[in-house]
C-alpha cells in the first residue's frame, strides 16, 4: 500500500504543486498517514490520523510515536520497526496501539522511507483491522459452539440411561412391598454417576480464559509432579521421573493453572489402569519438542494394558470410554486446555504394553521483533 502511495507521489512536482492539492490526496486515503523526519519529529498527518488519534496527540514538531504505541513495545518494537524501515526501505506488520482515550485497535503498520537531510524521513501508514481480527475471533467461537453443539446428542444418551435406570428402579422399589436393597443400591450409583457427568460438562464449558505466562523449562518437571501427586498417591502407584533431557534455552509459555488441570487429567487417566494392571507405574519426563512452534515435551507414560489400534482415533471424543463407571471426558478436557494454550497434545499407544500421552508446551510466538531489539 505505502509503496504505491509513494509512486503516485512521485510523479508529482510537490515543489510546484499547489499544497491543497497534496492535501486532498493525502485526505482522500483511507488509512492514517504520519510522516515523521529523520529524528523522528512529525512533519505532517493526514485528517484520518488526527481521527484515529487525536490532533492533541499528533502534536507538530514532536516525537509522538511513543503516544501512540504500547507501553510495553516502545523499548523494543517502535525502534526496531524504525530502523528496518530506515535500512530496508519499508516494513509491514500488524501492531496494537492506542488512542487518546487509552482504548487500543490492531493496526496494520506499513512504512517507506527516502533520504531527507542528514537521514532518513519515514512515512507511516496505519490501517485499523481490529473489525477482521474481531471476525477471526467470531468463527473461532462458531467453531467452538459447533463443537459443544455436536456433543448435544450424546450428552442427550449419556444423561438418558442414569434417568432411564434410576426411574424403572423408583417405580419397582415402589411397586414393591418387601424391601429391594439392590434397587437402592443402581439408584444410587446411578445418581452419582448423573453428578460425575454433569460436574465433568459443567468443567468443560466453563473453562475460564488463559493468562500464559513465560515459564522456565528446567522447572516444569518438578511443576508436574507436584500436580500428579495427589492422583498418584491416591491409588498408591509407583512414579518415576526420568532425569531431563536436552532443553532449549528460552522459556515456555503457557498458563501453569490450566495446564496443571490438563497434566492431572492425563495422569488420572494413566491412573484408572490400575483397575487392570498390578504394578501400575506412571513415569513423567521433559524434552527439547520437534513440533513447529512448540517449546519442550513432557510426557507421561504408564506401562497398563495400553489401547487398541482402532479404539486410538477415538480417544479425545466426548465421553468415549472402555473402563467402567467413567465418564470419558478427562481426555477431551485435556485436550481442549492444551489446545486453548497453542499447544499440541498426542498419544502413543501399544496394545498390551503401555501409553504415553505427550504435551507439547508452545514457545513464545511473538515475533523477534517484538522480543529483542535489532
Amino acid at each position: 500500500m505505502i509503496k504505491g502511495i509513494m509512486d503516485k507521489l512521485a510523479i508529482i512536482d510537490l515543489e510546484n504543486t499547489h499544497p491543497a492539492l497534496i492535501s486532498h490526496i493525502l485526505d482522500a486515503i483511507n488509512s492514517a498517514i504520519l510522516l515523521i523526519d529523520h529524528e523522528d519529529r512529525l512533519l505532517l498527518v493526514n485528517s484520518r490520523a488526527e481521527m484515529m488519534f487525536g490532533k492533541e496527540v499528533l502534536r507538530h514538531g514532536e516525537r509522538i510515536l511513543e503516544d501512540i504505541f504500547m507501553p510495553e513495545d516502545r523499548d523494543i518494537l517502535l525502534p526496531n520497526i524504525l530502523k528496518l524501515s530506515r535500512q530496508n526501505g519499508e516494513f509491514e506488520g500488524e501492531v496494537m496501539l492506542r488512542r487518546t482515550d487509552s482504548s487500543t485497535f490492531i493496526a496494520l503498520v506499513a512504512t517507506s522511507s527516502w533520504p531527507w537531510e542528514d537521514g532518513q524521513a519515514v512515512v507511516i501508514t496505519i490501517h485499523d483491522i481490529s473489525r477482521l481480527k474481531g471476525i477471526e475471533k467470531l468463527l473461532k467461537n462458531s467453531e467452538r459452539m459447533a463443537f459443544l453443539g455436536s456433543m448435544l446428542d450424546d450428552i442427550s444418551h449419556q444423561i438418558r440411561n442414569p434417568v432411564l435406570a434410576i426411574g424403572g428402579f423408583s417405580r419397582r422399589l415402589a411397586a414393591t412391598p418387601q424391601q429391594r436393597p439392590e434397587y437402592l443400591t443402581a439408584i444410587t450409583e446411578e445418581a452419582i454417576r448423573l453428578e460425575g457427568l454433569l460436574d465433568a460438562l459443567t468443567e468443560f464449558i466453563h473453562l475460564p480464559p488463559q493468562s500464559p505466562v513465560h515459564v522456565d523449562t528446567g522447572d516444569i518437571l518438578p511443576w508436574a509432579e507436584e500436580a500428579i501427586s495427589s492422583v498418584i498417591s491416591a491409588h498408591g502407584i509407583k512414579f518415576n521421573m526420568l532425569p531431563t533431557k536436552d532443553l532449549p534455552s528460552e522459556p515456555a509459555l503457557f498458563d501453569k493453572r490450566a495446564v496443571r488441570r490438563a497434566v492431572q487429567a492425563v495422569a488420572q487417566n494413566c491412573a484408572d489402569e490400575h483397575q487392570y494392571t498390578k504394578e501400575l507405574t506412571i513415569t513423567i519426563s521433559i524434552g527439547k519438542s520437534t513440533r513447529q512452534g512448540q517449546c519442550c515435551t513432557l510426557a507421561i507414560t504408564d506401562n497398563g494394558q495400553g489401547i487398541r489400534p482402532q479404539l486410538l482415533p477415538r480417544i479425545f471424543n466426548p465421553f468415549f470410554t472402555t473402563k467402567t463407571g467413567h465418564t470419558g471426558m478427562g481426555l477431551t478436557l485435556a485436550k481442549r486446555i492444551v489446545q486453548e494454550a497453542e499447544g499440541l497434545i498426542e498419544v502413543d499407544s501399544t496394545f498390551g504394553t503401555g501409553t504415553t500421552v505427550s504435551i507439547h508446551l508452545p514457545k513464545d510466538r511473538r515475533r523477534e521483533i517484538r522480543r529483542k531489539k535489532l
